[in-house]
C-alpha cells in the first residue's frame, strides 16, 4: 500500500508541476494500476487462486476494477498523444486487455489484444514470444466467451 500512495502522491505533484506532460502522466497512471494489479494477485493468491491465472477471484475484483480505471486512462493519454501505433500504446492496450481477461470480460478485451498484436507485429525486430502470447491471449477470449464464429475477423 505504500508504494501506491506515493505514486498516488506522484501523480498529484505531476499534474500541479508538470501537467503538461501526458505522456509522463500516463506513465504514472500506469504505475498505479500495476500496484492496484500486484494487490489483486497478493489477495488471489491469499485467497487460493494459482499464480498467473486469468480468473478473477472475488476478494481480487476490487483491485481489479481500480487498476482498469488507471490503465484506461492511461491508455487514452497515449491514444491521445503517440497514437495507436506507439509500442508505449501497444504495451498499454496488452495491460487494459489483462486486466480485463482478469474479470473475465474477454469482449472487453479484444480490441486492446488485437492493438497490442499490431504494433508488436509492426516493429522493426517484433518478439515472437509476446506474439504468441497475444495470440493466445485472442484464443482464450473466444474459447471463453464461445465467439468461435468472429475468431478470423480478430487475427
Amino acid at each position: 500500500h505504500k508504494a501506491k500512495d506515493l505514486i498516488q502522491e506522484g501523480l498529484k505533484l505531476h499534474s500541479e508541476h508538470e501537467g503538461h506532460d501526458r505522456v509522463m502522466e500516463a506513465k504514472i497512471r500506469h504505475s498505479l494500476g500495476e500496484c492496484y494489479l500486484a494487490l489483486g494477485g497478493i489477495l488471489g493468491r491469499e485467497d487460493g487462486t494459482e499464480v498467473g491465472s486469468s480468473l478473477p477471484v472475488p476478494v481480487a475484483a476490487k483491485e481489479y476494477k481500480e487498476a482498469l480505471v488507471y490503465f484506461l486512462e492511461a491508455h487514452r493519454l497515449y491514444m491521445e498523444t503517440l497514437g495507436p501505433n506507439n509500442p508505449l500504446t501497444g504495451l498499454q492496450s496488452k495491460a487494459v486487455a489483462e486486466v480485463y481477461m482478469r474479470l473475465h470480460q474477454g469482449r472487453e478485451a479484444m480490441p486492446f489484444l488485437t492493438n497490442a498484436l499490431h504494433v508488436e507485429g509492426s516493429k522493426d525486430a517484433p518478439q515472437v514470444a509476446s506474439l504468441l502470447f497475444l495470440v493466445d491471449r485472442i484464443l482464450d477470449c473466444h474459447r471463453y466467451s464461445d465467439d468461435r464464429e468472429n475468431i478470423v475477423s480478430y487475427i
